[in-house]
């Protein structure tokens, strides 16, 4: 009746050991906060501008260095919804630096187009799509 559109939901717990871990941490989350983010081009202070699509991910389930040879592939992704937990562990606690203690991380993708019959083919190894 219906072609749908996957979506794909992941969950990180994020718990820095130290400085230079709780920056790569901050470093994660601003680079997803951007890249969901629609580009504004022209001149945005007088309102003559146009907003161009957020960035895509091409997302792969690895095994070592290879791609994962039974999980399912995906086509290119845009990412719809990120939800960040400061309170990883259900309570507020922070490093002296203020940084928390541990963060809980969740991203939501969806395809850009549907999965075809034809894709199979294309795809032989593993599950397919």
């Amino acid at each position: 009746s219906d072609v749908t559109i996957r979506s794909f939901r992941f969950s990180f717990k994020l718990t820095p050991r130290n400085k230079k871990e709780a920056e790569q941490v901050k470093l994660i989350i601003r680079a997803f906060k951007r890249n969901m983010a629609p580009q504004a081009m022209g001149s945005t202070g007088e309102g003559n501008f146009f907003l161009r699509t957020p960035n895509v991910f091409k997302l792969r389930y690895r095994s070592g260095n290879k791609n994962h040879p039974f999980l399912n592939r995906f086509k290119q992704c845009f990412l719809t919804d990120m939800q960040t937990t400061y309170t990883g562990e259900g309570v507020y606690a922070t490093y002296d630096d203020a940084t928390p203690i541990s963060m809980q991380l969740d991203l939501t993708f969806k395809e850009i187009e549907p999965i075809y019959f034809d894709d199979y083919d294309k795809s032989p190894t593993g599950v397919g799509f």
